[in-house]
């Protein structure tokens, strides 16, 4: 049976309560529409703060804005997927956050990877997650994420498929005129794993970055079936764990795998 999934593509002020407010709207509107599975992009509610290295992290807690993404959760019957900054004592992470429609935290990913390149400087801010990427029950579906910098490490991708993962979240705030290279990227994971990745990128200008959005769902097939333009849009899909099964008798790919050729990828990398 399928599910209806929405992603939905915003910009972020440098108003926390504003961007929580236009977030909740958005989030009825997509319930109001169908969607079963709500998601949320990359550190929603600020703007893209770690363009610069060592900044502040914004807010002084997560814990009030997951309460209210857990009131929109309860209110909507949704299950609903919140990328926040989240504070673990000393600690911040980037992680997204998967709330049951009663409002429960189920489950949480916390970003393994992070860039420290020009526009891009997590590192300074977040601490990395560890352990493997685990994908959890969401809607009648299993959910992996991967957050951004994530995708370009395959492996990943590979993991959350061997796991049963039916679907990969990946958020991402991607400038640079770089679409065309995010797409040609998950649309090979989504062809490679035969499975649906969905892609939820920022929109808007901050400062002399600008966002262009360009979100969209790929099939197990590698093709996208929805996609948005450059601006705020609420992107819908049906994710049918037919399509996947279909996907993986044509192809075998997981079949013939020759993980004992692979060892290679489990060595640490040397040291710089």
């Amino acid at each position: 049976m399928a599910t209806t999934i929405a992603a939905i593509q915003t910009a972020a002020s440098g108003d926390v309560a504003r961007n929580v407010a236009h977030l909740a709207e958005l989030t009825a509107v997509a319930a109001a529409r169908g969607a079963n599975l709500v998601f949320l992009g990359q550190l929603c509610c600020t703007r893209w703060f770690p363009a610069t290295a060592n900044v502040a992290i914004p807010i002084d807690d997560h814990q009030p804005l997951l309460a209210r993404f857990a009131e929109l959760a309860r209110t909507h019957q949704i299950h609903l997927i919140v990328p926040l900054p989240e504070r673990a004592g000393e600690r911040w992470h980037n992680t997204a956050f998967h709330l049951t429609p009663d409002g429960t935290v189920a489950d949480r990913h916390r970003k393994r990877q992070l860039p420290d390149i020009d526009g891009y400087h997590e590192r300074s801010c977040f601490t990395p997650g560890d352990g493997p990427p685990t994908p959890f029950a969401a809607a009648g579906l299993k959910v992996g994420v991967q957050i951004c910098w994530e995708n370009y490490f395959p492996e990943g991708a590979r993991l959350l498929a061997l796991a049963g993962a039916d679907l990969i979240f990946a958020p991402t705030a991607a400038a640079l005129n770089s679409h065309d290279r995010w797409r040609a990227l998950l649309c090979s994971h989504a062809l490679c794993n035969n499975l649906y990745v969905v892609r939820l990128n920022r929109t808007g200008k901050e400062g002399d970055r600008q966002f262009y959005g360009r979100s969209f769902v790929a099939d197990p097939f590698g093709t996208a079936i929805a996609e948005t333009g450059e601006g705020e849009s609420i992107l819908m899909a049906e994710i049918d764990p037919a399509r996947i099964a279909e996907a993986r008798a044509a192809t075998h790919f997981l079949e013939d795998r020759r993980p004992e050729s692979y060892a290679a990828l489990a060595t640490p990398p040397p040291a710089p």
